[in-house]
This record gives structure tokens, sequence and C-alpha cells, in this order.
């Protein structure tokens, strides 16, 4: 049974929250409800800086949830698209990398609606369309519309094109 922990969270700091993630290096599953912390930025940096598990092997301090596979957020009002992308490992690898094996990332937003100018940029929908291609599983949800930003930026900007 993979280790699963979900966090409601009650606004401990980011290197609280750190170290105690840090401290569970089996933990597979990630959930966060009401996850509108102050540095969400910084974890996301974090994560993104640790995924390459060869550089951070020889130095057990700076490995940080190596077996992380699946991350959820919920009624997030904060936006990290830009970072989203390079949470997931490469396509192409180099010979003898070894990646995180996070494959899963859900975001439901608490927007109530959204419109033409909350739609993600051309380039960032492109990239996060080539992630969900991998077979990777990335989805931006908005609980109330029950929509997928990515899908209906991806849709808008068809439209536009043609």
């Amino acid at each position: 049974m993979p280790l699963t922990i979900s966090l409601f969270e009650s606004g401990f700091q980011t290197r609280q929250r750190y170290t105690h993630l840090q401290a569970t290096p089996l933990l597979k599953n990630l959930f966060f409800s009401n996850a509108n912390f102050r540095g969400l930025d910084e974890f996301f940096e974090i994560l993104t800086n640790t995924k390459l598990l060869n550089e951070v092997a020889s130095d057990s301090d700076s490995m940080f949830l190596p077996h992380l596979a699946t991350l959820h957020f919920s009624g997030l009002k904060y936006k990290p698209w830009n970072i989203i992308p390079s949470l997931f490992p490469p396509d192409q690898r180099p010979p003898y990398s070894q990646y995180r094996p996070f494959r899963e990332l859900k975001i439901s937003m608490s927007d109530e609606e959204y419109g033409e100018e909350d739609y993600l940029e051309w380039d960032l929908v492109r990239q996060m369309m080539e992630i969900r291609q991998q077979g990777h599983v990335l989805a931006i949800l908005n609980k109330y519309a029950d929509c997928d930003l990515i899908q209906d930026s991806y849709d808008y900007y068809l439209k536009v094109a043609e």
C-alpha cells in the first residue's frame, strides 16, 4: 500500500512543511486541501530542483520526496501555472538518469468561473499537452464549472487559429 498523506493547510511555514515532508521519504501520494498557503512557489521550486535523483543521491539531506508520484491540490486560488511543466521529468532523458516517478498533478481551483482572460498562454498550453501525451495526468480543474482549464485554453486557441 503506497504511503499517502492528506494535509489540510493550517498556515505553517514553508520551512516547517519542508522539514515534515522530508521526514517521509517513502511518501508516494500527497494531497493538499484548502491549499492557499504562502510559499507555494518555494515548494514547487524545491520539487523541481530535486526531481533528478542522481544529482541529490550523494547528499541524503537534499533528497526530497524521492518516491512522490501523485500531487493533488484542492481549493487552490493561487495560480502557479508557469512552473508546472518543470515538475515533470523531461521526455528526453540522458542515459542513466533517474528521476522522481512523478506522474500525476491535479489542481482543483476554487474560482467560481473563469473567462478568456484566464486562459493559459499558448506556449504553456502546448507544454502541458505534451506532458499529457507522454502519459502523465495533468489537470487544472474548476470544481464549480466542471471544466479543465488546460483543455479549454487549447480549444480556445484552436478556434482563434481558424
